[in-house]
């Protein structure tokens, strides 16, 4: 089982592209992405991200991916300039007959409920993977000289082309990332790499609603009870019952948003014999009713910034 596949529309990731900007002139874009993790991959010439932190300086096939939450500027030059330049703004500035000095296509994904997931915690604020130290047979080297052809010379069908190219780059930018964090001991992509670990997570991932108990458990992981229950504590930092609970309410959220569904038949699919029991566990993982969120998510459905 595709454990990132699953975790990522259980979590109610909405895609939208942003699509590529070529800089004519010395501008600023602002990236207000509150809501949203993505990435910007530099196709032509070089960029600067200015964080409230630091500034990232990026280079012709550097890719920089950032966690939910930070809103960002990208400028063309080291030093802002006085006006900055919003998204629905930038086409009417530029000045078609200039040279293109930056090209930078962007992805943006959005999860607009905070996700519940333990990987999201562990993405850090930016991360970046320099052109230079990709391998020309990299997968994700390959990529970018696909974009970067697609992007220089559109044809017919090339905005379907990139579309399907960042969703690929986005995937693969996240395995490398797993993999780092795995390496620096973080908890899930830690517990991912452990094959025993891995084996309980795709069960609980592929059926929520089954009644899980640590025995069972423990047997698809090929161990003892007491052994999986400390292993999996120590690696992921929390019990193996309460990470199901975990993703069922993550479940719960998606079909609170997207259907129209009674609490009652929500609680079913999602594993609980009763609202009130399915009610409970919602309110103490998200610290609000399933009333409240579906109420509040219907009030925000219609913003501006929010994906369709």
């Amino acid at each position: 089982m595709d454990l990132l596949y699953d975790l990522l529309k259980q979590s109610g990731l909405k895609t939208r592209l942003l699509g590529h900007r070529s800089f004519r002139s010395r501008l600023a874009l602002e990236f207000p992405c509150s809501k949203s993790i993505g990435f910007h991959v530099v196709t032509q010439g070089e960029c600067y991200i200015h964080t409230k932190k630091k500034i990232i300086h990026l280079q012709k096939g550097d890719i920089a991916l950032m966690a939910r939450g930070h809103e960002h500027i990208v400028s063309s030059e080291a030093v802002l300039p006085e006006k900055l330049t919003t998204l629905l703004e930038f086409e009417k500035v530029q000045a078609p007959q200039e040279s293109a000095r930056v090209t930078l296509v962007s992805g943006a994904y959005q999860f607009w409920y905070a996700p519940l997931h333990p990987l999201f915690n562990e993405l850090p604020d930016w991360f970046v993977l320099p052109g230079e130290r990709m391998h020309v047979s990299d997968k994700l080297a390959v990529m970018l000289n696909l974009l970067s052809d697609e992007v220089r010379s559109p044809q017919l069908g090339s905005q379907r082309v990139v579309e399907g190219i960042l969703d690929v780059m986005f995937s693969l930018i996240l395995r490398r990332l797993v993999e780092q964090q795995a390496e620096k001991g973080e908890s899930w992509s830690q517990a991912h790499q452990d094959p025993g670990l891995r084996l309980a997570l795709e069960c609980m991932h592929k059926d929520i609603t089954h009644p899980w108990s640590l025995d069972e458990l423990a047997s698809k992981a090929g161990m003892s009870r007491a052994h999986f229950a400390q292993k999996f504590k120590k690696s992921m930092g929390e019990t193996p019952l309460h990470y199901l609970t975990l993703l069922r309410i993550q479940a719960a959220r998606e079909l609170l948003s997207t259907t129209q569904l009674s609490l009652e038949s929500i609680a079913v699919q999602v594993g609980y014999q009763d609202p009130f029991g399915f009610s409970k566990a919602f309110k103490r993982l998200t610290g609000e009713s399933p009333r409240d969120f579906r109420k509040q998510d219907l009030l925000t459905q219609a913003a501006e910034w929010r994906f369709s």
